[in-house]
């Protein structure tokens, strides 16, 4: 049976004012960490278990916490589901997921979550929440002037993969990747600076789903003569980019010999792929859930404070998939 917070309150010598504190983690400032901690370690050795329910019908409003992501499907989502999902949950919430597979969808499930009066909300894409959804949002990736915002430096990203393939002779680049990503005007914007081309017939976009990776590599191959052929190929994601590297194997090519591949986001499987893949890396998983949960709950706190603007630094991670030309 599990310990209620009187019963737990009277167990430490604390008042239940002290132990409610601590286990809403609205402590800070207000007493020692060291207390704080000793509370939670106690609750979480005794059993005890909140009352989500009494607490959403005294206050109004519940102690879940939205997340609006696309498909975990996409392993780096799956990676950032998970590490939300631990992080929402030590910090005394309730992790409340809703997934899209087309971008149609985001509204009607961004507008699902907010009927259930959430604490807040995370998503990838801001511009699909009502203009005054009355409560604290976080944008995670796509910008929005309305809300606190955890930003990924694009322009960064684009200008290390560029020197890395201008050091090594790359000239004429593929790209692959979804049409209106934030990266590629500013990729196709820096091109001349480094000496490299990327002709049209190499700019392999597309809208709506992802479709499979040996389908786009098939398109950039019908549309360029043998001669003329990209030797670098900048991939949307890491699993697209595995999945284009397999494709180039099945025609009989190899990477990186007759094409260099670079990806995006550094997911776990990575590393493991033969070859293993050059990508980018940003922070992980677990501290970019940290910092979106830490913006969020000091949003309800400080509601009137200038909005947060978080800028993750990119990292390439040189590996097998690229080579010299």
């Amino acid at each position: 049976m599990s310990i209620t917070m009187t019963e737990l309150a009277k167990y430490l010598h604390l008042s239940q004012s002290t132990v409610s504190r601590a286990l809403n983690h609205k402590d800070e400032g207000r007493m020692k960490p060291a207390l704080a901690r000793r509370i939670r370690e106690e609750a979480r050795k005794a059993g005890y278990q909140p009352n989500h329910a009494a607490a959403t019908l005294r206050t109004g409003v519940s102690n879940l916490i939205g997340v609006s992501l696309p498909s975990p499907r996409n392993l780096r989502n799956a990676e950032l589901t998970a590490a939300l999902h631990h992080e929402i949950i030590a910090r005394g919430f309730l992790p409340f997921f809703a997934f899209h597979e087309k971008k149609e969808e985001q509204k009607e499930k961004i507008s699902s979550l907010l009927s259930l009066n959430p604490a807040g909300l995370i998503t990838i894409e801001p511009k699909a929440v009502p203009d005054v959804p009355g409560l604290p949002v976080v944008g995670y990736y796509y910008h929005d002037e309305r809300f606190d915002l955890l930003q990924l430096d694009m322009q960064e990203t684009v200008r290390q993969i560029l020197a890395h393939l201008q050091k090594r002779n790359h000239r004429k680049i593929a790209v692959i990747g979804l049409r209106g990503d934030v990266r590629y005007p500013f990729l196709f914007e820096s091109l001349a600076d480094y000496g490299m081309l990327c002709p049209e017939s190499c700019q392999i976009l597309f809208t709506g789903d992802f479709p499979p990776g040996g389908v786009l590599f098939d398109r950039l191959l019908a549309q360029t003569e043998k001669e003329a052929r990209p030797t670098a190929i900048l991939v949307h994601n890491d699993p697209l980019a595995l999945a284009i590297m397999r494709r180039i194997h099945e025609h009989g090519y190899s990477v990186p010999e007759d094409f260099s591949v670079i990806g995006n986001e550094d997911i776990a499987l990575a590393k493991e792929s033969v070859p293993a893949l050059t990508t980018v890396r940003y922070e992980t998983p677990e501290i970019l859930a940290r910092k979106m949960v830490a913006m969020l709950l000091e949003r309800r706190v400080h509601p009137e404070q200038p909005l947060q603007r978080i800028l993750i630094q990119p990292e390439l991670v040189i590996r097998e998939s690229c080579t010299m030309v």
